[in-house]
């Protein structure tokens, strides 16, 4: 997605960047990261 012209990525993009000043055009490697399983922060809160 980060390499498409159409305009409405390009469009997105900028929006994106504009309101979270986050570029996604520049990001290499995955996007994803797990911060916190909150699956396991419950299960231990009984």
């Amino acid at each position: 997605m980060m390499q498409t012209t159409d305009p409405f990525t390009v469009w997105f993009l900028e929006r994106v960047k504009a309101v979270h000043g986050v570029d996604l055009t520049a990001m290499t490697g995955s996007p994803s990261q797990l911060v916190l399983d909150s699956n396991r922060a419950v299960g231990e809160a009984k």
